[in-house]
């Protein structure tokens, strides 16, 4: 188990790898599997392996998802 908040790990985490797509979920360039727009600006994403829940990258942050997805 890790026992750090996602601010920490975000900081020891490399950022060509992970991005920091909203408050609760960092994702890993290989587990991005499609990005489709979403609501006012924000970006759903599909990753491997599926999850339930749905992950949104948020406005503020989609221009530098985008970039960093070399889009």
């Amino acid at each position: 188990m890790i026992n750090l908040t996602l601010d920490q790990l975000e900081e020891q985490l490399d950022g060509s790898q992970f991005f920091r797509a909203n408050r609760q979920f960092i994702v890993h360039i290989g587990a991005v599997q499609e990005v489709r727009p979403y609501f006012k600006g924000r970006l759903s994403l599909v990753v491997k392996p599926p999850i339930t829940e749905e992950q949104v990258v948020t406005s503020s942050r989609a221009a530098a998802f985008r970039q960093w997805l070399d889009m």
